[in-house]
């Protein structure tokens, strides 16, 4: 919702999202979301250029800290303890919009209903951090991706025949979880690593023949970048057939998609990653791979 915002300025939006965070936790989804786009529609509207990251981090008592940092004007000290006010505006956005400024008061009201705290962390010149905090115990139920895309009937019909065995590098453990029920819901044969360095080691020392793989870009230890350098290095000292690799990145931005290509992949998907959308890819990837699949 805020990439076209942030796309017109060139912004980077990032994630940063703690390991020690459930895959599931019991909450109000459409609360924190409201509360959320919210925080990010102002940090687009006041960053005229550089980043915008979106963190989540665990704290005490099963609660969750979630806060979107920006690194735009910032708000001078006098404004903080009006801001969460009904009808109060950062000065800035008087000039920049006609809002009612409502929206951080609301913003208030939603997290005293789920018994939460919000807060502001910013120096005037040197960006702005809005933060919540909330009691979001883990949950047993199983996730659903996607908004319910792994439901079959969104898919069309497939092929057995365009089965892939397909290698996943992608270090966030939800992330993991979604990509694989997804490619095995489409009939795929899927093998998940955590970095690029154990993405080269399957290739290079596996015992497994991979169709294609799917490469996150931003990983510890070895990023996508790099791991898909050295497979494209092995590939060719030892004459082998180069692997489709498609790149797994949050960055919409032009430059990364340059970047992916340069280090060479051959395609770019932006998360979050639509069912609908991936299989299309893996359809076309899968005639190139296997020619007797009838268009």
């Amino acid at each position: 919702m805020i990439e076209p915002q942030a796309m017109i300025k060139s912004l980077i939006i990032d994630c940063d999202i703690d390991d020690k965070i459930p895959l599931t936790v019991q909450g109000d989804p459409n609360r924190i979301r409201q509360i959320l786009l919210n925080f990010l529609s102002n940090a687009a509207k006041f960053t005229d250029n550089g980043t915008i990251t979106l963190s989540a981090k665990p704290t005490k008592n099963n609660r969750i800290k979630i806060a979107v940092s920006d690194s735009g004007c910032g708000i001078p000290d006098e404004e903080k303890d009006v801001l969460f006010s009904p009808y109060s505006q950062h000065a800035s956005n008087k000039i920049k919009s006609q809002g009612t400024g409502l929206g951080l008061y609301i913003c208030k009201k939603l997290i005293a209903a789920m018994d939460g705290s919000i807060g502001l962390d910013s120096k005037a010149g040197e960006g702005s951090t809005f933060w919540i905090e909330l009691p979001l115990p883990e949950s047993k139920d199983t996730p659903v991706p996607l908004a319910g895309q792994l439901n079959e009937s969104v898919l069309p019909n497939r092929n057995k025949n365009e089965n892939l065995n397909i290698l996943v590098a992608e270090d966030n453990a939800a992330n993991q979880l979604v990509i694989e029920k997804l490619l095995q819901k489409m009939g795929h044969k899927v093998e998940v690593v955590v970095n690029g360095q154990e993405a080269v080691n399957a290739i290079i020392n596996g015992n497994k023949l991979y169709d294609l793989i799917l490469m996150d870009c931003e990983m510890p230890i070895m990023d996508g970048y790099i791991a898909c350098e050295k497979i494209r290095q092995f590939e060719q000292s030892t004459d082998s057939t180069p692997i489709p690799i498609i790149a797994l990145t949050a960055h919409a931005m032009k430059q990364y998609r340059e970047k992916c290509i340069q280090s060479g992949m051959n395609e770019v998907l932006t998360k979050p990653v639509r069912a609908l959308s991936l299989q299309q890819t893996l359809r076309r990837y899968s005639k190139l791979i296997r020619p007797e699949i009838k268009q």
